[in-house]
């Protein structure tokens, strides 16, 4: 149970947390190899300092980050929480490349600060030079992080499988060059494509991709979709506006006919067993999975909409005619089925996950 449990961590910025960690997973005992052996992914923040945390403090947590990632071996995925920090060190950078454990899944949560922005942050950039890091899976999050100064760094060479941005659109360029930056080197192994506020879909993207999010405001991408031989996930977010759902029942007949998986966001009080049928009867006929994904308000009238919701899908589950699709109601954020199960195969498995399947 405690190895479970030690498959993420946290470290935040107190001098106690870090030490109470690192003295849980001392190497010099069995106990403390086996914790360490089991730790897939670190959340690690980074700040400027604050009125609690002193400038001085802020740096020895900067340099403490190499060190941080180098106790646990077997680490695949850092999550890393950016407080409007404009630059790592070069010494910093230095020794991430310099026997950190091979990250495979990078976040880069971007956040403000009372006196600080993350305007001019070079962070994301500089972490994308880290050679000894196959990074596969990238997401961005967190608050708007201008997409800038990216052409003063060298070429990207990881081989993205997973591209991810959760930040809102950038308000002074467009994300487009950055991301054909960001995927320069992946023309054959980009599969998944989740930046709702991508406007084109890139030709060199093209040819691999088997998943994309895209929101209502940018559905003119849907003319290329047919472009997309081996796409099997579409994924609609954005507003909620009972119009838009329905005018894009007739985009549907154009998605290329081996689509497996389809998501739609909607407001709760939209979901009725009507509208589900309309949107079945339109999709591809290979289409076996229709999510629908609704708002988490918590509010007595969402309440009794959401009751409403779940019973129009049980309903429309128990047609005959709709018996060979699956529809799933989920409340909150998004939810990528080619996502979990590139996760679930095991593609980021080590040979740790079995050296550490013993008790503790």
């Amino acid at each position: 149970m405690q190895r479970l449990l030690f498959h993420e961590v946290k470290i935040t910025s107190t001098d106690a947390n870090y030490e109470a960690l690192r003295k849980a997973v001392d190497p010099s005992t069995e106990h403390g190899r086996r914790l360490r052996n089991s730790v897939r992914i670190l959340n690690y923040t980074i700040s400027p300092g604050s009125p609690t945390i002193p400038a001085y403090k802020a740096t020895s947590w900067e340099k403490r980050l190499p060190v941080a990632l180098k106790l646990f071996p077997y680490l695949y995925e850092l999550r890393l929480n950016i407080d409007a920090v404009h630059d790592l060190s070069p010494s910093v950078i230095r020794a991430l490349d310099n026997g950190t454990p091979p990250i495979r899944a990078l976040q880069i949560g971007m956040r403000s600060h009372p006196n600080r922005t993350t305007d001019r942050s070079n962070v994301p950039l500089q972490l994308l030079q880290i050679s000894s890091w196959p990074l596969e899976a990238i997401v961005f999050r967190g608050e708007r992080w201008p997409v800038k100064n990216f052409n003063n760094f060298p070429p990207v060479k990881h081989k993205f499988y997973e591209v991810r941005w959760l930040c809102p659109e950038p308000v002074d360029s467009p994300l487009e060059p950055f991301l054909k930056y960001l995927t320069s080197n992946s023309s054959k192994s980009l599969q998944i494509l989740h930046v709702p506020h991508v406007h084109h879909i890139l030709p060199e993207w093209a040819p691999s991709l088997r998943s994309v999010l895209l929101t209502r405001e940018n559905l003119s991408s849907l003319r290329q979709l047919p472009q997309l031989p081996f796409l099997r996930e579409l994924i609609i977010s954005g507003t909620t506006n009972p119009i838009a759902v329905e005018s894009e029942l007739s985009t549907l007949a154009t998605l290329p006919p081996k689509l497996e998986h389809l998501g739609f966001s909607m407001a709760t009080d939209r979901v009725k067993i009507s509208m589900l049928k309309d949107i079945i009867v339109s999709m591809p006929q290979t289409t076996r999975v229709l999510s629908i994904y609704t708002p988490s308000i918590p509010s007595k009238d969402n309440a009794v909409a959401r009751a409403n919701a779940g019973r129009a899908v049980r309903l429309i589950g128990s047609k005959k005619n709709f018996s060979n699709v699956s529809v799933h109601l989920y409340e909150g954020p998004v939810r990528s089925r080619v996502g979990q199960v590139k996760h679930c195969t095991g593609s980021f498995r080590t040979r740790a996950d079995d050296a550490a399947s013993g008790p503790i």
